[in-house]
């Protein structure tokens, strides 16, 4: 179902760095803060980054399980009619 899962996992690992299997508030914002921190231009920067968390965190725990993750990825893929691990994450408009 999750043609990038191994990827998808290591993206989640990379947020959870306390490795209790769900990404806290805390670690979202410091792993945001850590690619803001890499990308050059402020126009790619990831903002409103609580109400990010709300819309990943479907069962209101405050916090994002793998399962919760992974969903987001899959709706967002098939976001163009077709669940094949392609995600364009582009603005209208934007020739990629």
């Amino acid at each position: 179902m999750y043609a990038q899962r191994g990827k998808l996992e290591a993206i989640f690992n990379f947020f959870d760095t306390n490795g209790d299997g769900s990404i806290s508030r805390e670690e979202f914002h410091k792993g945001c803060e850590a690619l803001n921190a890499s990308m050059a231009s402020d126009e790619n920067k990831l903002t409103d980054i609580d109400k990010m968390l709300d819309l990943m965190d479907f069962d209101g725990s405050d916090s994002i399980d793998i399962n919760e993750f992974l969903e987001v990825f899959r709706i967002l893929d098939a976001k163009d009619g077709k669940v094949d691990g392609v995600i364009s994450l582009a603005k209208p408009g934007f020739k990629q």
